[in-house]
């Protein structure tokens, strides 16, 4: 029975897609978001009930408002997040299959559903419904990157947050604001299995909240989200289910349907009691599996808390299984991808033993005839138990055994330390006490733990649900003053906002991962064009497991041969680099061991036991297989083929296992001939390196078609060769037919057409379409530079691509000889050649290749630099006030909407013919510049000389008051001495006169409300001024900070972070630059500004006075914060001297704390406090506005050797956090100084 308006039912849809009708709860859950135009909060829904069919109810519910062609309120991108891998693919395949039915229609009722959603695809796309799955096994492979269109995807909070806050892992910066605008506008999320993920939530909601503020509405869905899981935590379903409401199962109403025969599954629990140690639990679990096994079990599922025990059960299970016995497999974290693949088949069917943590609880339909476990937390044992008998076809079986701990002599639970840390002790002792008691009451003959039986448990008197709930962890908070960090994406700013704490929550230790990969040679990464590593390849492990390894190999990266047996991935340079120390190997987020180091077994996983087998490196092994699985579809993502002299060995000796059979091995041999011969000097370079390309290329060619590939060889690039190894690269696009030799002017044409077609389909709104059509006819106009095309080899006609992918060193040699300048880019000059234009125009036109948010490369030439080409820091204005118009996510997205366009019509050339939008005319932009009235003056405030790091942050402060009343103002450092000397006097350019700033400032109701606020949320009565600078409890700033964003106290979200871990007194430190030592710098600014000290017409002379001259400003107050004690400058200027004599220039200190509060926030140790640990500030030596100068402070350490010069921008005070000398082990100090990038490489 159709709808109203011809539209066929939910139902009908179900029904053809499935061929079956859909559980009530389905059906009820389609109703009402087609009533209330809104998704409930929570799907309280059973394991097994078919909660993924939730995505079917979003593609239904998409394809009907299409059908009534009103304003869109269900969105077009439908994620499902879950932290489960395996659920993941699951997932993909379900909704794999939902697409395949609307693509290829063949019913009246799929028909109606196609043709409602084809108008949303995008242009060049031929399929209406995309999937996409993304996880450490699957690379991204950008199918679901389309600006319109309907898009399922499958992916882990870790993957979908981190995309949505500009740092997607896995994602180049250059690609990240697309992801992000993708993530967080016309999207929704349906968050699977919660209660694994509460951090992640609470960050996407704030995400909702803060795109929510933004003033142009672009008039397309926002994002939504949706929690769908067999129980939600009461602390997630109140946050938005009094608003939103919940759907929960009547199980009553499922009775008679075909979910009876889950919902009556049998599932009977004996506990067997033992002493909880390691040992003790490994043998009674190994003990049980071989009884399941003596019972004839075909299935037996074996649950340890923690990997240890999981792989010494396994390893106890391998040596006692017979010859011929049932497949025995081990499953937890510590595996890389590769090694699970091909895992499923027999996980989902068939005998088999299966040992495995946690990586099986949740959402995985397999199900078990017999399980053994550990003793969890109550919540995990249900989980669990959802494997056992799943669909009720062994109710002959159903039989659970839980391995606990107890101690007869004082009737008590004894939790082991290992489940202690996963789980907490104090849960899992409430489970184990729960357990006992049913366990008394059954008299030892088994527990029903069935769903009427857990049902029954959960009713009795004995369930006390507040002991058996975890303690909700700690939530980090995500503000707007995060918000210019966050959007600043290329380079990746340093320090940088830890993304993990927002993800996994900041106490957690998943926040603090690390993937770890192997290869023979690492050599081929000290190259800037170095190969990818498949993420197939990496485990992910905890980082005090990998420092504990480090340990192990008593490594010494200073010196010696060892130091390149390990490579880091520095995402600040894009690049691997050799880690200069064990911290900077610790820190790391991937690296490279070789693969002589050890550490993993294929049969094991993570370890952590150093062997030199060898055998790890397994690169070319998942080339090949992500090459094989892309044969039938798109190649999923670039890959390469390092061809090694132990790759040689691999391919032709008969007796490796691994030998890939049916490659022809002879263009290997020619390019190892080829590499021999440069190794001894024997051939002229350029013929070398051409027949090394050629063979190379021909071997290539030779591995794709063995994986069934047909591409297309002018798509494969060498990108290095030494006389260790050759790089071959597989372009994205390898199988595309398109001739790179696109014209110039059809290539603007075309995505001029593309991005208004997109643009229409999504129904953003005329005036911006109108935008992005001219933005696409003019983004690559600086490609018209005659050295840019003769550097492509074009002829008579301007071509937007070049016609052949050359080896990366010969494409830098060609570069220069036509006389290109390094770091010169064609969208730049596009902007240069826009003149005047509205500042989104210039923004969509310069960032279509990810920079110009808002950094660009500097460029200099012979002259010192290109005539009109944009300044480094000349968008940075403009970018802040778009950011601030449409919202960090709009703007990404009205990105995304030009650059996919661009991504098409590069793949599928076609012949377009745009609108004709020449009588068009485009508001003019608000006035980002220009005081309100007055001639600017510039004032040198020569008495920070002697200050210069108090000096920093006080006219930092000075820059924001005055930026509030003349967004012109500017400052820039000039240097003291004579020629030569480095700038390190503060220069100040406004309208507004000196002691009026530091009135604004002084008198800023900020200080009182921040105030307020702290002691309102529970710190002490001394508020901020809190002696040691540690803000505790930690669990109150969430709340605090939630406040003063609402109330606009900048300040208080400036100087209080809850991202860092908890200290082990319960604290945090201030993310602020002045140490502690022992007292607290905040107090030094609060005593003169806060409470009831009222400043005076006397302060305020006393510090202007201190601004203007050195020896101003000094009183007995102790504190400095360790910021400028340079001992040999006379403590009568500097304030130096015995603790008892010494002065500092406290008048200074409420400027510095309102530079540093209000400049920005996110980094845990402080704004401008590296990832090393170094403090970098930036000295621009040419006039800076307080966008420009925050940018640049983001900016921090990174590409040291740019021409930084060209714009007055090459030096910085650079320090050092140092002990005091014989004051203890407790002060500390920042020693250092003002720096040029290039000589000191900071």
């Amino acid at each position: 029975m159709t709808t109203s308006s011809g539209f066929p039912t939910f139902s009908e849809f179900f029904a053809a897609v499935h061929g079956f009708e859909p559980h009530a709860w389905q059906a009820d859950l389609a109703r009402s978001v087609q009533e209330t135009g809104q998704w409930p909060w929570t799907l309280a829904v059973p394991t097994g009930l078919g909660k993924t069919s939730a995505i079917d109810v979003a593609v239904y519910e998409l394809a009907r408002q299409c059908h009534e062609d009103s304003r869109r309120t269900a969105p077009q991108r439908i994620f499902h997040v879950v932290d489960r891998r395996r659920i993941i693919d699951s997932t993909a395949a379900h909704a794999a299959h939902l697409a395949a039915c609307i693509n290829d229609p063949t019913t009246d009722v799929l028909r109606a559903v196609h043709d409602s959603l084809a108008p949303l695809r995008s242009a060049g796309n031929e399929l209406v419904v995309t999937v996409s799955s993304i996880h450490g096994e699957r690379p991204d492979d950008r199918v679901w990157m389309q600006a319109t269109g309907c898009s399922v995807i499958s992916l882990t909070s870790h993957q979908y947050v981190s995309r949505l806050l500009l740092r997607g892992y896995g994602v180049s910066p250059g690609t990240r604001s697309i992801a992000a605008g993708l993530c967080g506008i016309d999207a929704l999320v349906l968050f699977d299995e919660p209660h694994l993920s509460s951090q992640s939530i609470h960050t996407i909601l704030r995400v909702q909240e803060l795109q929510a503020r933004a003033p142009e509405d672009l008039g397309v869905p926002p994002l939504q989200m949706a929690l769908l899981g067999a129980t939600v935590p009461p602390a997630l379903a109140d946050l938005q289910g009094s608003d939103r409401g919940r759907l929960a199962i009547d199980s009553a109403s499922e009775r008679g349907h075909a979910a009876v025969e889950r919902l009556a599954a049998r599932r009977t629990a004996f506990v067997q009691w033992v002493k909880p140690t390691d040992g003790e639990i490994r043998n009674a679990l190994v003990a049980a599996a071989k009884e399941a096994w003596k019972r004839n079990a075909r299935r037996v599922i074996v649950f340890a808390n923690t990997v240890e025990i999981a792989q010494a059960v396994y390893s106890g299970l391998a040596r006692r299984r017979k010859a011929g016995a049932s497949p025995l497999m081990l499953l937890t974290s510590h595996f890389r991808p590769f090694d699970r693949t091909g895992l499923d088949s027999e996980l989902l069917e068939g005998p088999c033993t299966v040992v495995a943590t946690q990586t099986l609880e949740v959402g995985v339909d397999v199900t078990f005839d017999e399980l053994i476990t550990e003793a969890p937390s109550w919540a995990s044992l249900k989980q669990r138990l959802g494997r056992l008998n799943r669909d009720g076809t062994s109710n002959e079986h159903g039989r659970a055994t839980v391995v606990a701990g107890w101690n007869d002599a004082s009737a008590e639970a004894v939790v082991r330390k290992g489940s202690a840390a996963v789980y907490g002790e104090r849960t899992v002792g409430a489970a184990t006490r729960l357990l006992h008691s049913q366990d008394d009451l059954t008299a030892r003959q088994g527990i029903d733990m069935g769903f009427d039986g857990l049902r029954a448990i959960e009713m009795s008197d004995l369930f006390d649900a507040e002991a058996l709930e975890a303690e909700p962890a700690r939530i980090g908070t995500l503000t707007s003053s995060h918000l210019p960090l966050l959007a600043q994406t290329r380079p990746v700013p340093d320090p940088d906002i830890p993304v993990d704490a927002l993800i996994s929550g900041p106490d957690t230790e998943h926040a603090r991962e690390i993937a770890v990969a192997w290869r023979d040679e690492l050599s081929v990464f000290d190259d800037p064009s170095s190969p990818r590593v498949d993420p197939s390849e990496y485990v992910t492990i905890r980082r005090d497991l990998f420092d504990v390894f480090l340990r192990s190999l008593q490594w010494n990266p200073l010196g010696g041969s060892d130091r390149e047996q390990i490579r880091i991935w520095d995402p600040r340079q894009e690049r691997w680099a050799i880690p200069g120390s064990r911290f900077e190997a610790s820190e790391a987020s991937q690296i490279i061991l070789s693969s002589s180091l050890g550490g993993y077994t294929p049969e094991l996983g993570w370890t952590g036991a150093r062997n030199d087998a060898g055998g790890l490196d397994i690169s070319t092994d998942a080339l090949i297989r992500m090459l094989t699985a892309s044969a039938g579809g798109p190649v999923s993502s670039s890959a390469d083929l390092v061809i090694t002299h132990s790759l040689w060995l691999r391919l032709t000796d008969d007796g490796d296992a691994r030998r890939i059979e049916g490659v022809d091995t002879n263009g290997l041999s020619d390019v190892l001939a080829t590499l021999g011969s440069r190794s001894s000097g024997g051939a002229d370079d350029d013929e070398t390196l051409e027949a090394l390309e050629d063979a190379a290329q021909d071997l290539a060619e030779n591995v794709a078609e063995y994986c069934g590939l047909d591409i297309n060889s002018d798509r494969l690039q060498i990108l290095q060769s030494s006389n260790q190894a050759v790089v071959v690269r597989f372009a994205q696009d390898i199988k595309a037919r398109t001739s790179e030799e696109q014209t110039l002017d059809l290539h603007r044409r075309q995505v001029a057409a593309w991005a208004d077609a997109d643009a229409t389909a999504v129904g953003l709104p005329q005036p911006i379409i109108d935008m992005l059509l001219e933005a696409g006819l003019c983004h690559d106009d600086g490609k018209l530079r005659p050295e840019w095309q003769a550097y492509i080899g074009a002829d008579d006609v301007p071509l937007a691509r070049s016609s052949r992918r050359r080896a990366a060193q010969v494409e830098a040699a060609r570069w220069k000889a036509c006389g290109l300048e390094d770091g010169w880019r064609h969208e730049a000059d596009s902007v240069r050649r826009l003149e005047t234009a509205p500042s989104l125009l210039g923004h969509l036109v310069g960032s279509h290749h990810g920079w110009y948010r808002p950094i660009l490369p500097p460029v200099r030439t012979s002259g010192g630099g290109i005539p009109e080409y944009p300044r480094v820091l000349g968008h940075a204005d403009q970018f802040a006030e778009l950011n601030t118009r449409f919202g960090v996510w709009g703007l990404s997205y009205l990105e995304a909407v030009l650059r996919l366009a661009d991504w098409n019509a590069a793949a599928k050339a076609e012949e377009c013919r745009p609108r004709d939008i020449s009588g068009s005319s485009h508001k003019s932009d608000p006035a980002i510049h220009g005081p309100l009235g007055g001639h600017p003056e510039v004032r040198r405030l020569d008495g920070l000389r002697t200050h210069p790091l108090t000096g920093w942050h006080a006219a930092t402060g000075l820059l924001i008051a005055a930026h509030i009343a003349d967004p012109a103002a500017t400052i820039h450092w000039e240097p003291f001495g004579g020629p030569g000397a480095a700038p390190i006097i503060p220069v100040l350019t406004t309208t507004a006169p000196l002691d009026e700033l530091v009135s604004q400032i002084l008198h800023d109701p900020q200080w009182n409300k921040a105030q307020a606020l702290a002691t309102s949320h529970g710190l002490s009565n001394m508020g901020f001024g809190v002696k040691y600078q540690k803000l505790e409890p930690a669990a109150c700033l969430h709340g605090l900070l939630l406040d003063a964003d609402d109330a606009e106290v900048g300040l208080a979200a400036g100087v209080a972070s809850d991202l860092a871990a908890t200290e082990t007194k319960g604290a945090i430190p201030m993310p602020i630059v002045p140490f502690a030592n022992m007292a607290s710098y905040p107090s030094v600014a609060l005593k003169m500004v806060a409470g009831n000290n009222t400043p005076s017409h006397s302060d305020i002379h006393d510090v202007c006075a201190a601004l203007l001259s050195e020896a101003k400003g000094f009183s007995d107050e102790k504190c400095d914060g360790g910021m400028d004690r340079p001992e040999a400058v006379k403590p009568g200027i500097n304030g130096l001297g015995s603790p008892e004599t010494r002065q500092t220039r406290s008048v200074l200190a409420p400027l510095a704390m309102y530079g540093i509060g209000l400049l920005g926030s996110g980094p845990v140790r402080g704004l401008g406090v590296t990832r090393s640990g170094k403090l970098v500030l930036p000295l621009p030596t040419t006039p800076v506005t307080l966008n420009e100068l925050r940018a640049m402070t983001y900016v921090g350490a990174v590409h040291p050797r740019w021409p930084w010069a060209v714009d007055g921008l090459d030096w910085v005070y650079s320090a050092e956090k140092k002990k005091v000398p014989a004051a203890g082990d407790k002060v500390f100090q920042w020693l250092g100084g003002p720096r040029s990038r290039r000589a000191s490489e900071v």
